[in-house]
């Protein structure tokens, strides 16, 4: 039992020591990507300060504000990364630490029973054993059988020293990040807090809007500015597929699906196709597609098979994914949490593209769902299956 347990320390020992530079590299990518955040977020915080202090441009300001806020998100996960990788390993060194300090027992006893019996037989043994040999050949072997236990000696003496050192070690590479670990825990804390400002700020200042009629008017022009400004995005990529199209072919598919098309999220309609007043802030606009509401982070899906053309924050919309499903039809997936595809992928039907937020919303989480057809916006209701 005990050469199974020398056997398992001497692994474990071991193994720690080889994973030793794999932390190391591990903690400094993660401390890369953490300073990277955090230079985003300082530059999106002076950003935000400056439009503050401007009484225009209220999507900027909505969007600087989401801007923070899903930073500070990303920030605060890239911290949850660190603090578990740094977990993991005071865990390993808390178990290495265990089987050090048995090793480093059992040596000292080794160590402390032979110091005992010297002590008690006195220096003079040594030589008493050689002289009492009753041949020459005899006192050769009594002689040689001393080294070897002189030398065993000095290697428990010298295996112990190393085993001190080597556990004060790693006591120390626990306290250290022990102490990193409660640094990671107050600059989250102190994150976590700045996310809930965020959104009271935005809260805050959209409620300041419902009761100022300029601001109102301001907001209104600046939806129809941004909406102008997708339909110009969706009209150049229409004229790139036209070309595209007239030298490569496509399939129609949209026409031949009509009502059968499978809903982007499920969840209430609370904005239909068309001109549109909202209630709250008095604009009049029209809404080129459908809003859903639906709870924070529901997967948002593809309706059909096409091409990702954009993929990006967008002023008004916040995150948005736009796909090319070929033949002049276009679907977009606005105000989302996070954009799960990338530029120029490929997405099949029911294909995750995002998931549902609030970003560039004014109304909460919901998900804004456009169908175009040759770069013109169609009520996409006729499109989709009635029951959802």
């Amino acid at each position: 039992m005990k050469k199974i347990y020398v056997l398992f320390a001497s692994f474990l020992f071991l193994f720690v020591n080889l994973v030793g530079d794999e932390f190391s590299d591990k903690i400094a990518v993660e401390e890369s990507k953490l300073q990277v955040l955090r230079e985003e977020l300082k530059e999106a915080a002076k950003k935000t300060e400056d439009l503050i202090k401007s009484e225009r441009n209220i999507l900027e300001k909505i969007s600087r504000i989401d801007e923070e806020f899903l930073l500070t998100q990303r920030l605060l996960k890239a911290l949850k990364n660190k603090e578990n990788i740094i977990s993991e390993e005071i865990d390993k060194t808390e178990r290495v630490i265990n089987v050090l300090s048995e090793r480093k027992k059992a040596r000292s006893e080794i160590l402390n029973r032979r110091l005992r019996a010297i002590y008690k037989k006195g220096r003079m043994q040594a030589i008493e054993i050689i002289l009492t040999a009753k041949t020459f050949t005899d006192a050769i072997k009594r002689f040689e059988y001393l080294t070897i236990i002189a030398e065993q000696d000095k290697k428990i003496f010298n295996e112990l020293v190393a085993l001190k050192n080597e556990l004060e070690a790693k006591k120390q590479f626990l306290r250290t990040n022990l102490d990193e670990m409660k640094k990671i825990n107050v600059e989250a804390e102190k994150e976590t807090t700045f996310l809930s400002s965020k959104k009271r700020e935005k809260q805050e200042m959209l409620e300041s809007i419902q009761k100022q009629r300029v601001q109102q008017e301001q907001l209104t022009k600046e939806l129809r500015a941004s909406a102008l400004k997708i339909e110009a995005l969706i009209d150049k990529l229409e004229k790139e597929r036209r070309e595209r199209e007239r030298r490569e072919g496509a399939k129609n598919y949209f026409e031949k699906v009509i009502g059968e098309i499978k809903w982007p999220v499920k969840g209430e309609i609370i904005s239909t196709f068309g001109n549109q007043v909202n209630p709250k802030y008095g604009t009049t606009v029209k809404n080129n597609g459908i809003d859903i509401k639906a709870p924070l982070g529901t997967p948002v899906h593809a309706v059909a098979k096409g091409k990702v053309v954009y993929n990006d924050r967008f002023l008004g919309y916040g995150n948005v994914v736009l796909v090319d499903h070929g033949k002049g039809y276009y679907t977009l997936y606005a105000h989302l949490q996070d954009i799960k595809v990338n530029l120029k992928d490929i997405v099949e039907k029911d294909q995750v593209v995002g998931s549902v937020g609030d970003t560039g919303s004014l109304e909460g989480p919901k998900l804004h769902f456009e169908l175009r057809k040759n770069g013109k916006p169609v009520d996409p209701i006729p499109f989709l299956k009635k029951s959802r």
